[in-house]
């Protein structure tokens, strides 16, 4: 998973991910070069969020290689990937953005497609 667009409130199902995590910094701020590209992301307490919505927003990057909305009710985690990287790249640096704007007014409640 190349990059992680993360719900500030949801820690505990971050934590559980985190061996399973990378970013494209380390924690000096550095870039990690040792890691591959990758087309792949997670969203990290997606629980709030509107399925639907989010995979239209993911769309609006570019052609999904897959959408994996089945962990979120219990996890809080969506897995997606895009055919194209530079999709990947542009949306790893631009999703978390908006899916702040579409946080659900009822947090315990995710609709699912």
């Amino acid at each position: 998973v190349h990059h992680i667009a993360r719900m500030e409130e949801d820690r505990p199902t971050q934590d559980e991910l985190v061996p399973f995590l990378w970013d494209v910094v380390d924690g000096s701020g550095n870039q990690n070069d040792s890691n591959l590209p990758s087309r792949a992301l997670a969203i990290i307490g997606a629980s709030r969020l509107l399925i639907s919505e989010v995979r239209s927003t993911c769309e609006a990057f570019g052609s999904l290689l897959y959408f994996r909305p089945e962990f979120c009710q219990n996890r809080g985690v969506i897995l997606f990937a895009y055919h194209d990287m530079r999709s990947a790249r542009h949306a790893a640096k631009e999703l978390n953005a908006y899916l702040q704007r579409l946080v659900a007014p009822n947090s315990n409640h995710a609709q699912h497609i």
